[in-house]
């Protein structure tokens, strides 16, 4: 038994050539909403650039910094002179990796974080 018949594709193929090519999508493909949860939903995933290799990132520290100093607390230092009891907003955190690096300098009394995704923020 075939799903998808060959005058199934061919009505398809019609009704894009017409411009019916959004109502045709919206019928196959679910809403943005329902689209961008899909999208933002997973945790877990290989590095996708360069810069997230360990030497990569302290080569960068060693060049931005002149030390071995983590850029974080290189910022703080020098941008916010060494305050603490600062606060933040995180808008798009994925599962925190860097705000939990903010954290770590001991200078924020207080980091709000939120992401679309409520599985990246578990």
């Amino acid at each position: 038994m075939a799903l998808v018949r060959a005058d199934d594709v061919r009505r398809l193929y019609e009704k894009l050539r017409q411009g019916y090519g959004q109502r045709v999508l919206h019928r196959l493909v679910p809403g943005a909403a329902a689209r961008t949860r899909a999208a933002w939903q997973h945790t877990a995933s290989a590095p996708k650039h360069w810069g997230s290799l360990r030497a990569v990132e302290q080569r960068w520290h060693r060049r931005i910094t002149g030390t071995d100093e983590r850029l974080h607390a290189y910022t703080l230092r020098t941008h916010f002179g060494g305050r603490t009891g600062l606060t933040a907003l995180a808008l798009g955190c994925g599962t925190g990796g860097n705000e939990r690096r903010w954290a770590e300098t001991g200078a924020f009394a207080r980091i709000d974080a939120y992401d679309l995704s409520p599985e990246r923020i578990n």
